[in-house]
């Protein structure tokens, strides 16, 4: 592991860790308002306009959107790079959560940011839980398990940060 991780220049490393930071921040408030719906419908509104505000702000998808571009490319970079395929368990698991996680997502983006751009629809969440439980219950199936798939995933990322760290 050593021996590969210091193949890897420190800036890759730096910006892949960075790029997964952000990714994780997104994740972790995007969840933290989702739990709001332990409070009410009316909470995760109200928290969607301040977290929303700033990641669909010109700083905040910007930077979200280069985060996962960069993040993604690195990963498969470090992918193509490695001299064999061989490694742990973990780090297969890892990998195979991580390189799911745009398959998993694209209904989402498509059901909130694209219709946003395309139609100017502004999903509220009252609009997607009726959608995700009543509609099309697949589709909550598939959100929990892209819920599960990013948290563990961006868990185990830094599992491995923190592993290697003194």
């Amino acid at each position: 592991m050593a021996d590969l991780r210091s193949q890897i220049p420190a800036w890759i490393r730096t910006t892949r860790l960075t790029s997964g930071l952000i990714l994780f921040t997104y994740a972790l408030t995007h969840f933290l308002n989702h739990a709001c719906g332990l409070i009410s419908l009316a909470a995760m509104e109200a928290a969607l306009r301040v977290n929303g505000g700033f990641w669909q702000s010109a700083v905040g998808r910007p930077l979200l959107y280069y985060a996962f571009l960069t993040h993604l490319l690195l990963a498969l970079w470090s992918l193509y790079r490695r001299p064999s395929l061989k490694m742990s368990g973990r780090h297969v698991l890892r990998l195979a959560l991580g390189l799911s996680i745009p398959f998993l997502a694209v209904q989402h983006v498509v059901n909130t940011r694209v219709a946003n751009m395309l139609y100017g629809v502004h999903p509220t969440y009252a609009l997607e839980l009726l959608s995700f439980w009543v509609i099309t219950p697949m589709n909550a199936l598939l959100q929990t398990t892209l819920l599960l798939v990013v948290w563990w995933h961006g868990c185990l990322g830094l599992k491995f940060v923190f592993e290697l760290r003194p």
